[in-house]
């Protein structure tokens, strides 16, 4: 993904101990279907900067960049789509967050297991 925002959701899932064993794909190959049953592919897009300006005892300007992204999972073995979230606006961070958060709540769809492989 561009900017590296694969980076940030691989971290966010190790973070919240998402149930998978992330395999990095080949650069010039892609994803080996052969090593995984799932592949996770996704977009972001650039929203601009934003700032905020808070402080007690006087201005504090912080700017940040922002993004919007949508991720999806991609089931191998038959390339049907079993899960896809987005999030709106914000950092890099809590976008990957709130994408992590969307699909623990819906883990049960996508989980492998003996049934569904």
């Amino acid at each position: 993904m561009k900017a590296d925002f694969d980076g940030y959701l691989i971290g966010e899932m190790q973070k919240q101990r998402v149930p998978v064993t992330n395999i990095a794909a080949d650069p010039e190959k892609g994803c080996d279907p052969e090593k995984s049953f799932y592949t996770l592919t996704g977009t972001q897009d650039a929203e601009g900067k934003s700032f905020s300006a808070r402080s007690v005892f006087g201005l504090r300007v912080h700017y940040r960049n922002e993004i919007q992204a949508a991720v999806k999972l991609i089931r191998n073995s038959d390339s049907a789509i079993v899960w896809a979230g987005d999030s709106d606006r914000g950092e890099m961070k809590k976008v990957a967050e709130h994408i992590v958060n969307q699909m623990l709540k819906q883990r049960p769809v996508w989980v492998p297991s003996p049934v569904n492989r």
